[in-house]
């Protein structure tokens, strides 16, 4: 369950943290979970931060729309089992027009967005008991051992760029 809301995406590059994030926490998760490899995830992102102004950022910045979707479908197309947003605001509809472009038939199939009807997570995840306490109806409290830490983000980033890192410490 990811909640990008907690980041401020008021400057221009802020969104290309957040993939980093995302690919960090994905590496994290797929070195401490070994089952992950072979089950793959659902994966979970509130949408409930996005206004017009984000919208209109992300949506005008086409490296942007590129680097998520390349990521997305040739990154990590085997690991990502299914793809809900949730809490998305009902101008999201014409932006997801836009997004669909970039995205192949098999990654459309895998994405579902569900507003406010976050029972439907369910359905997919197969039963309350393994959805996220965050959204309405589920019981699945989060496991502090899995939090992304900066910790984990330092560990991740010295792994993916190691002698860059050491350059500035």
């Amino acid at each position: 369950m990811m909640e990008p809301g907690n980041i401020d995406l008021s400057s221009p590059k802020s969104y290309y943290s957040m993939v980093m994030m995302s690919i960090i926490y994905l590496d994290f998760l797929l070195e401490n979970i070994p089952e992950l490899k072979t089950h793959g995830i659902v994966s979970i992102k509130d949408h409930g931060f996005i206004s017009f102004k984000v919208l209109k950022s992300i949506v005008s910045d086409r490296k942007i729309m590129g680097l998520n979707a390349d990521l997305f479908q040739n990154g990590m197309p085997l690991i990502i089992k299914s793809a809900i947003g949730i809490n998305e605001p009902a101008m999201f509809g014409m932006v997801w027009k836009v997004i669909k472009v970039f995205l192949s038939k098999k990654m459309i199939s895998r994405m579902m967005f569900l507003g406010k009807n976050h029972e439907k997570a369910q359905l997919v995840l197969g039963g309350a008991e393994f959805v996220p306490e965050v959204l309405e109806g589920g019981l699945r409290t989060p496991s502090l051992e899995y939090s992304l830490t900066d910790e984990v983000l330092e560990h991740h980033i010295l792994k993916a760029f190691p002698s860059k890192i050491e350059n500035y410490q």
